[in-house]
């Protein structure tokens, strides 16, 4: 609702082509077009812009036990979540920031083994999903980044916390994964994330992943370091 181009699409144009199950939900194919009257500042005159886009839309049943908060550390840089706190005998208000993060969770007997310091395999992992259309010298780099994220992990006590994915039953933005696609409606790398305002889980993440910035840096770094 909060996008222009897709907030009031024309009925006639517009509909829903597929429907699937997914875990505790279903995904919906929707096509969503419309026209817009946009007027050029520099002449004056307006025209008709039509724009179509092809969505999915995901109802999903989120797990009910809710993950423990987690209070942010000064010393950290994580994202947080806040949260107002009233006392009516002071008649004061407290605001205080949780940390955004993933969910993990495992058996009691497992988290005991986790306390003395060894690593365990959540019971459910990150699903990272990698569109089959990035090219291999961009997947390298996703394999890459979570490498580096798996140390932080294992630091936390986790081990095998992602598993990749190019399965397209995995190509959705569900709970507990990672959305990596080639492409988008903008020329640019951009990414998002889906984050439970009350406790700071972070539910599911997507990252649109593009070519253009690679070949526009590559013009900058001829001309800037081309005598050197």
């Amino acid at each position: 609702s909060g996008h222009a181009w897709l907030n009031h699409p024309d009925p006639s144009r517009s509909g829903v082509e597929g429907v699937r199950a997914i875990e505790q939900g279903v995904a919906f194919l929707v096509v969503r077009s419309q026209t817009d009257y946009q007027n050029n500042p520099r002449n004056g005159v307006g025209s008709d812009i039509a724009s179509t886009f092809r969505l999915e839309m995901v109802l999903q049943l989120l797990p009910q036990k809710e993950m423990e908060l987690r209070e942010r550390h000064p010393a950290y840089g994580f994202e947080t979540v806040s949260r107002m706190f009233y006392d009516l005998e002071k008649y004061t208000a407290s605001k205080q920031q949780y940390i955004q993060r993933w969910r993990l969770t495992a058996s009691r007997a497992q988290l005991k083994q986790q306390k003395r310091g060894v690593l365990i395999q959540p019971e459910r992992q990150i699903c990272v999903y990698v569109d089959p259309l990035i090219p291999q010298p961009f997947v390298e780099s996703i394999k890459n980044a979570l490498a580096q994220w798996s140390v932080a992990f294992e630091k936390a006590g986790w081990k095998n916390v992602f598993r990749l994915s190019s399965d397209v039953a995995d190509a959705s933005l569900v709970y507990g994964s990672i959305l990596f696609r080639w492409g988008a409606a903008y020329n640019d790398n951009n990414y998002s994330k889906i984050v439970n305002p009350v406790t700071g889980e972070i539910l599911c993440a997507r990252v649109n992943m593009m070519d253009d910035n690679a070949k526009s840096l590559l013009d900058t770094y001829f001309l800037q370091c081309a005598l050197l």
